[in-house]
């Protein structure tokens, strides 16, 4: 035999092989996967939320919040613009 149809003979059989050794992953990729219904998430409501936090808890979580901005920031500025007023 010549050596192209050699090769030819020998890729279509590697060819069919794969093919054979694929089909079955074909087969389920190609199946409809079930579709699971996620259970809505519930968000708590404001109330639930509300439970466990007072009045001076929400004013320290905010200060807290506002400590943080403002170190940021400073720490974040050159030392040569702590000079620098507005006009």
């Amino acid at each position: 035999m010549q050596t192209k149809y050699k090769v030819a003979m020998y890729l279509s059989l590697l060819l069919l092989a794969v093919s054979l050794q694929a089909a079955p992953l074909i087969e389920n990729f190609l199946q409809p996967q079930p579709t699971q219904q996620a259970a809505p998430s519930q968000q708590p409501t404001a109330a639930e939320m509300s439970k466990k936090e007072t009045v001076s808890s929400a004013l320290l979580r905010i200060l807290d919040d506002e400590e943080y901005e403002l170190r940021s920031a400073a720490e974040a500025m050159p030392e040569e613009k702590y000079v620098y007023r507005p006009a």
